[in-house]
């Protein structure tokens, strides 16, 4: 007996799997890239434990430059790639601002003037079913009157020659009604998305059979907090982290750097 297929609610985070993938930057071997940071988060699911794996991947190439520094004139990079979690949970929705259009018609209104009154899309027909006391399949004109009063619909939308040229409004002109007069509330978004990331390794270079060779050693130290957008999830923004980043050929000869939580950061899904 074939398994009935569970409905997906377009209003829930999508789920790991659907999340996973590669972000950012393509980080090359060498010095092909340029000078600069450049940074990569491979989101991944253990195929055999299930373990949502991260792999953050941070690449600085710069040439130093000037008299006296240290390596003048020479390609300098260092990679440090770190494997640890990562989990992705609802961002808790706020109240939205009003959009420049609500703002304009809020303005427009008169002290006094009721609310608008909203309906979602998908309970138009059944707001139809009601105003069609007659069952006839359309709205005649004693039925358009109490419409008219329940939704605010003025004559210039409600009394459209070109709706009235049969005598009756159908579902569809009066659907189109509704939505000029901005009585059809936005279908709701999805949730953003909130990722957290905590290290638990570092591939370092270590001592093996008397050879250096690199290998991942515990490292709890770092953590990154990005958002990514509904409805798309395709892009990483950086919220926060205290992993150390130089922005700067001059920072970086001098060893300085500030936490990764100061930079603006943006991470698109690779293809």
């Amino acid at each position: 007996m074939a398994e009935e297929a569970v409905p997906i609610d377009p209003l829930a985070l999508p789920t790991p799997d659907k999340l996973a993938g590669a972000y950012g930057d393509v980080v090359n071997n060498g010095t092909k890239g340029g000078e600069g940071n450049f940074f990569n988060l491979a989101l991944t699911i253990d195929p055999d434990s299930g373990d949502q794996v991260a792999i953050f991947t941070h690449k600085t190439v710069f040439v130093p430059q000037g008299k006296d520094v240290p390596f003048s004139g020479m390609w300098l990079d260092e990679s440090h790639v770190f494997t640890g979690t990562w989990e992705a949970t609802s961002e808790e929705k706020t109240a939205d601002a009003p959009t420049t259009e609500e703002k304009e018609k809020e303005e427009g209104k008169e002290e006094g003037d009721a609310p608008l009154v909203q309906i979602a899309l998908n309970e138009i027909q059944a707001a139809f079913a009601e105003a069609d006391v007659d069952a006839s399949g359309a709205l005649g004109m004693e039925e358009i009157q109490a419409i008219e009063e329940k939704f605010g619909l003025p004559l210039a939308i409600s009394a459209n020659a070109a709706d009235w040229a049969d005598g009756k409004i159908s579902l569809d002109e009066f659907s189109a009604m509704l939505q000029t007069n901005g009585n059809v509330a936005p279908p709701p978004l999805p949730p953003n998305a909130v990722f957290t990331i905590q290290s638990s390794t570092k591939r370092m270079q270590v001592i093996e059979d008397g050879a250096f060779t690199e290998a991942d050693q515990p490292y709890t130290k770092y953590s990154w907090t990005f958002r990514m957008a509904a409805p798309d999830y395709n892009m990483l923004e950086l919220l926060d982290s205290n992993y150390p980043v130089s922005l700067s050929r001059d920072r970086f000869v001098k060893g300085e750097s500030i936490q990764m939580k100061y930079c603006a950061l943006g991470l698109k899904k690779q293809e």
